[in-house]
């Protein structure tokens, strides 16, 4: 037996197992979503609505997301060297009335500039309260943990092997307090961002479908800035500043993280329609899986052509990579543009890493800055260049479905430009504390 054949054969069955664990979480939560209505109806309780097929949506997109959620430390460490009171009804409200509000009435602290309403935060509902916990608010606040969840994880990855469990636990702590439900609030809670078309008629405000800002960005920025305050890990580099190879231990526990991942975008971005009913599910879906796979096929390509030989970690981050730029305008943009978005964010995904690695002198052992950080810009950019019409009517108040500049609307890509100067400005200054 050759030296590592038994490692070879551990990780072998570890995979089957985590396989098998998959199946099985994906085999009950579909049978979760087919048999619930079913066991209501033999009941003969109240009609099925489609509010219950909203919050029932939310729960189990929650559900799903919470899957690859488990395994992207996984993933990465294999990746890396050994107020008022609030009314009693509660309604579920279409995305598309311009506000995405769950609570209806809520209050929200503004500020008013050159005769303009800024919404900045909440004012009620705090902690899940008696008067607020209702099942519409309990199926909000897990869909929106997960995706919080998701953007406290990203820079795990990029500060690996080199920062103390405390310090995550505050990071986390500030992120999940303050940082993702403020900035959250700017985009889909009819904050000042979503609000720049009403007020200054930039295209539908600042759009986001499912998170390559909300979620993507502020986690990817964050894991950039955390890796540039701790400094690189020892060996990383030698004395003359050149960046050494630190292979990751092992690739098939990546792989492995990488489809797990993918498998659970469906729910991210599928499930932000925020009700089943909305059959523009299908093209998100459909959308997802095309930049998955062309960031996959542009990373390959690009490694092959560049280097020689393709690399496994390039790949996987390539189809990473489309996957976060494809989130903001997956419901906005046509087929072909989804390909060509996920095959530009498996090239970014690459260059860019090896720019931060080569030129910034910034270790970031999985590239967590570059999928995150620089495809989530990408996806924010597409959809102010390349959203068609077809999509979106009364978006954020605005009339008229959400076009973007290819489509005669250049407002909007001056909206997702601002929302990212704003995030590049800000959040570096809200992390480095935390960290230093």
């Amino acid at each position: 037996m050759r030296p590592h054949d038994d490692i070879a054969a551990v990780d072998g069955r570890l995979l089957d197992e985590l396989t098998t664990i998959v199946s099985a979480a994906a085999a009950a939560i579909l049978a979760a979503r087919a048999g619930s209505l079913e066991v209501r109806a033999k009941a003969d309780l109240s009609p099925v609505t489609a509010a219950d097929h909203a919050a029932e949506a939310l729960i189990l997109e929650g559900l799903a997301r919470l899957l690859p959620g488990v395994c992207v430390v996984s993933e990465e460490a294999a990746g890396c060297a050994p107020p008022d009171r609030i009314p009693d009804s509660f309604v579920l409200v279409d995305p598309l009335d311009g506000t995405r509000e769950l609570l209806a009435g809520r209050d929200e602290f503004t500020i008013n500039v050159a005769g303009h309403s800024f919404g900045l935060f909440g004012m009620n509902g705090f902690f899940l309260t008696f008067a607020s916990f209702t099942p519409a608010v309990a199926a909000m606040f897990l869909f929106q943990m997960v995706f919080m969840d998701t953007t406290a994880t990203i820079p795990t990855g990029a500060l690996a092997e080199r920062w103390r469990f405390t310090s995550f636990v505050i990071y986390s702590f500030v992120i999940a307090t303050l940082i993702y439900p403020v900035y959250g609030n700017w985009v889909w809670g009819g904050g000042w961002l979503a609000q720049l078309g009403k007020n200054f008629g930039l295209g539908h405000g600042h759009v986001d479908f499912a998170g390559s800002s909300v979620v993507h960005m502020i986690g990817g920025v964050s894991a950039l800035v955390g890796a540039r305050v701790l400094g690189p890990r020892i060996g990383k580099f030698d004395l003359a500043g050149r960046a050494r190879p630190i292979p990751g231990h092992n690739m098939p526990m990546v792989a492995l993280g990488t489809f797990i991942l993918a498998f659970g975008w469906f729910g991210f971005n599928a499930g932000s329609t925020l009700a089943g009913t909305d059959t523009r599910i299908a093209v998100i879906a459909v959308n997802t899986m095309l930049a998955s796979a062309s960031g996959a096929f542009a990373a390959y390509l690009w490694t092959k052509t560049r280097f020689g030989a393709p690399d496994v970690s390039m790949l996987c981050n390539g189809m990473l990579g489309g996957m976060v730029a494809i989130t903001a305008p997956c419901a906005f943009v046509s087929s072909p543009t989804a390909i060509f978005i996920g095959a530009v964010a498996g090239v970014l995904v690459i260059v860019s890493a090896l720019f931060i690695e080569n030129t910034l002198k910034i270790d970031d052992p999985v590239g967590a800055s570059s999928v995150h950080g620089t495809c989530g810009a990408w996806g924010i950019l597409s959809l102010g260049l390349f959203a068609d019409g077809r999509y979106g009517e009364g978006w954020n108040g605005v009339p008229g479905t959400v076009r973007g500049l290819m489509y005669g609307d250049a407002g909007q890509l001056a909206a997702a430009i601002e929302q990212r100067k704003l995030l590049d400005g800000f959040l570096p200054h809200q992390v480095q504390p935390l960290l230093a």
